[in-house]
């Protein structure tokens, strides 16, 4: 029989992160050292030791925990190492030559989002993003299917910290109209981007997750507006890019 080298202490750790991970809302010691099977003591030591870390924040108001930033840094390092270019270009071709628009895919930095590979439209009118350029998150299909699905307490933080600046007229500046936005691409699972970052161009997105399951990266489809106005032929490509998306998270190591 082959011998048992883990570690309890560290298994405990990332039960508590997962337990964060999966909680749409901020919770206290006692959830958390239920919810896993450990005292509450064992339960705060944890916490402590991973707040002092980076990867647990304290409300103070509430005196409840939620994921804090450090663990972007790690999805980041886990994207970087499996070279998600290569992972997602096979894909991304599909959905090219299925719609024949162009698709981009782009990974979250810090309040933007970062084009990181673009296969071009071979219409003769087409949007343009060249790649390592970046644009902010709440206006952009990417930045929002990224944003839509990071825990309610990260998400609070960093609308509250990010100045809602008007890119084009249809851009969301108000806080409490974003969080609705993305409480509806929660829901259907994917995002859009009506004219809010470019005037003219329409766009959908969905959420591309690591293997820590989080939200780190996402790919979206852009186009001239005019031809993306059939509500039918949206949700046709916004249900192929969940699927695609999905595929390229596997792939990357999400479970």
């Amino acid at each position: 029989m082959a011998r048992d080298y883990s570690i309890d202490v560290v298994k405990r750790a990332f039960s508590l992160l997962e337990t964060l991970a999966n909680s749409e809302v901020e919770l206290g010691i006692k959830d958390i050292a239920q919810s896993i099977g450990i005292s509450s003591n064992s339960a705060f030591r944890l916490l402590f030791t991973l707040e002092s870390l980076g990867y647990v924040h304290k409300n103070p108001e509430i005196k409840k925990y939620g994921l804090d930033i450090g663990l972007f840094r790690l999805g980041n390092a886990v994207i970087k190492n499996k070279d998600i270019n290569n992972v997602a270009r096979p894909l991304l071709r599909e959905l090219l030559n299925s719609f024949q628009e162009t698709v981009n895919l782009a990974v979250l930095h810090g309040i933007y989002v970062v084009y990181i590979e673009r296969l071009e439209s071979p219409m003769s009118l087409r949007t343009s993003n060249a790649i390592g350029s970046r644009a902010p998150a709440y206006s952009t299909s990417l930045g929002k299917a990224i944003l839509a699905y990071q825990p309610i307490s990260l998400l609070k933080d960093v609308i509250s910290k990010t100045n809602l600046e008007r890119v084009t007229p249809k851009t969301i500046t108000n806080p409490q109209i974003l969080e609705q936005e993305l409480d509806k691409i929660r829901q259907r699972g994917y995002s859009v981007d009506d004219e809010e970052n470019v005037t003219g161009v329409y766009c959908i997105g969905a959420p591309i997750f690591s293997a820590l399951n989080r939200a780190e990266a996402a790919i979206s489809i852009s186009a001239p507006v005019q031809r993306l106005s059939d509500p039918e032929k949206r949700e046709e490509i916004g249900t192929a890019l969940i699927r695609v998306a999905r595929e390229i998270s596997i792939r990357m190591g999400y479970k």
